[in-house]
């Protein structure tokens, strides 16, 4: 299913918020609400997708969400002939700080 961007602020808080990568600099959302899920879209209903990891936190900045995590599957098995293992699907937490303060060394 599908849900526009700016639909999403009226389901908030939302449960799960997901970032795909799926190419070298490729990402798209999903966001689950009541068990389900929906891919994210623009307002002209093309798929919501972004060539950074920030441009897409910036966008999600405004939502209230319980869990926001980077989605990755990795092609490893098949990469190197042996059959799929399972899903292969990595998930890592994003932090909550969209911009985390810099440590300088002197």
């Amino acid at each position: 299913m599908k849900l526009k961007l700016s639909e999403l602020v009226r389901h908030q808080p939302i449960d799960k918020v997901r970032v795909h990568s799926l190419d070298m600099s490729l990402y798209r959302v999903t966001a689950e609400m009541k068990s389900r899920e929906y891919w994210l879209t623009e307002e002209d209903g093309q798929p919501l997708s972004r060539h950074s990891l920030m441009e897409i936190r910036e966008l999600l900045e405004p939502v209230a969400m319980r869990s926001l995590v980077l989605c990755h599957r990795s092609a490893y098995d098949e990469m190197i002939g042996h059959p799929p293992k399972g899903d292969n699907l990595l998930e890592v937490t994003l932090g909550e700080n969209l911009y985390p303060p810099l440590r300088v060394l002197s």
